[in-house]
């Protein structure tokens, strides 16, 4: 449960639909395309630029509510918020708003495109619910316009499934991500840039909902189709290889993300200029894979890039850079820089309260990351405050996850037995067992995980035949697991050892001895 920063990418909208106006001049017609394809291409700054000099034709051509304006804002809006200039895009967008309204009224399909893009602004800003309610009401418009099987409903999907997933409604964001690949599929075909797109996003839901061998091949796809199509620079190729970072995180393969998030930051570098949301991801993944191999040096940098590109992406009141500081204090606590590690979480939870409240389940989170920096200062009853009061905040809140809710009573549980206290820790872990079995299943490394803790409270408590009898089952699921656990495996190995042994089972201790000695050795089976 300890969180590093939220998805937030955005860039590589397609920019669906835009009108060429016959009546207008060569010259704007010719910006206008090279603006549009530009913006296709990656190139982002070129997109901005070409479209300024569409906007400023039109204006001049035929004044400042004529369709051509509509048609430069339509393309300046993307390129602006892809570049990470959220305040100018979002200027932008509401003039395409109101041209349209006081134009042909407030139910014409001509706004289904700038309420989607503006729906990926407030989805930026952390504002996911507005956000939805924005594409429901262009998904309305499309749908009564007969474009039900569109691209510019599978733009629309392609937002408010993004902005579900931010609400953690991963179930119907993935069916959403489904549809969009679906009528992408169908329109643009099996090998082109945008379903290399689409496929980002349903690949990143599969990760949320632990679908992995699923995931690997459909961001597989995506690096595979956009390389092909779009080159190995493009943005859509970040994205995709962003996700898979996301991927072989949770595949504890630290050295494999560590080289797509990089590759990834390069090509954010070279076609954004950095310090944007899409900056802000990518650096985020690339320091959980310092962490997680260890390289503290190389975090403690990465920690410092992040909160500098949140704070220039979102302002530096913004969640984007209250999990920027969560990171660093992670990376302080660390280094047992603990006074330090305290002051960012202060700043950080006073940001999350403000901007979410003291009952959202990122406060919780704040505040189950904070408890552990108490923990590693041994301050165990200053933590057990804390991650009771995070596990109340998940369970009054139906945004929370039933995984959120498991894993911080699976926290608690650890707490309670940091400080003897077996039997009040076996009450709150058979809590999160029976909740993690029942999210993630009996074979799940979840599951095995609390089971081997139980294994210890029930051998701290003189239960020596009930702690074998879990740990045999740890064991035996663990065992699917040790290329991804290795340490987990030792560990319950080790303590499989010393009860078999202590019940007169010499065989069978030697053999779970043996099996740790492989693992150490490197030889997972």
């Amino acid at each position: 449960m300890r969180r590093r920063v939220r998805a937030a990418a955005l860039a590589g909208m397609l920019v669906s639909g835009v009108p060429l106006s016959m009546a207008q001049s060569p010259a704007w017609q010719a910006l206008q395309r090279d603006a549009a394809a530009s913006y296709q291409q990656g190139d982002f700054e070129a997109s901005r630029r070409k479209a300024l000099e569409a906007l400023d034709l039109a204006e001049k051509e035929g004044g400042r509510d004529s369709p051509p304006v509509f048609a430069s804002l339509q393309v300046l809006g993307p390129a602006l918020l892809s570049l990470g200039r959220l305040d100018e895009g979002e200027v932008v967008l509401r003039r395409s708003v109101g041209l349209v309204e006081r134009a042909v009224g407030p139910d014409s399909p001509l706004l289904a495109q700038p309420l989607v893009h503006l729906a990926g602004v407030k989805m930026l800003r952390g504002q996911a619910a507005e956000a939805v309610a924005l594409t429901q009401r262009a998904r309305a418009l499309i749908e009564r316009d007969g474009g039900a099987a569109s691209l510019q409903m599978a733009e629309a999907l392609d937002v408010q499934s993004n902005a579900l997933a931010r609400l953690e409604r991963h179930e119907e964001a993935e069916q959403g991500y489904r549809q969009v690949v679906s009528l992408v599929e169908t329109l643009r075909g099996a090998d082109s840039g945008d379903l290399a797109y689409a496929l980002v996003g349903l690949g990143r839901e599969q990760i949320a909902l632990g679908r992995n061998a699923e995931a690997e091949a459909t961001i597989g796809r995506a690096v595979t189709i956009g390389e092909r199509q779009l080159g190995a620079g493009h943005p859509v190729v970040g994205l995709a290889l962003t996700a898979r970072a996301k991927l072989r995180l949770v595949q504890l393969r630290f050295r494999e993300a560590d080289l797509d998030a990089q590759r990834a930051l390069a090509i954010d570098e070279k076609t954004t200029g950095g310090g944007n949301a899409g900056s802000v991801e990518v650096l985020g993944l690339a320091l959980s894979a310092a962490s997680g191999s260890g390289d503290q040096a190389k975090a403690e940098q990465l920690a410092q890039r992040l909160l500098s590109a949140s704070e220039k992406a979102a302002g530096p009141e913004s969640m984007l850079v209250a999990s920027a500081l969560n990171n660093l204090a992670t990376v302080y606590r660390a280094q047992r820089r603990y006074d330090e590690a305290h002051r960012l979480y202060e700043r950080a939870l006073g940001i999350v309260a403000a901007r979410e409240g003291k009952r959202s389940p990122e406060y919780g989170r704040m505040l189950n990351n904070r408890a552990f920096l108490y923990g590693a200062e041994n301050r165990h009853g200053e933590a057990e405050v804390l991650f009771r009061e995070a596990l109340e905040v998940f369970r009054r809140n139906p945004l929370a996850t039933p995984p959120t809710i498991a894993a911080a009573e699976t926290n608690l549980c650890g707490n309670l037995a940091e400080q003897s206290r077996p039997a009040d820790a076996e009450a709150v872990c058979r809590k999160a067992l029976a909740r993690w079995v029942e999210v993630a299943g009996e074979d799940s490394l979840q599951v095995a995980n609390v089971r081997f803790q139980l294994a210890g409270l029930r051998a701290a408590q003189g239960d020596d035949a009930g702690a074998l009898a879990l740990n045999r089952q740890v064991q035996a699921t663990a065992e699917r697991y040790v290329a991804e656990a290795p340490d987990f495996m030792v560990a319950a190995l080790t303590l499989l050892a010393e009860l078999e042994r202590k019940a007169g089972h010499t065989a069978q201790a030697e053999a779970a001895e043996r099996r740790a000695a492989e693992i150490r050795a490197g030889r997972p089976r």
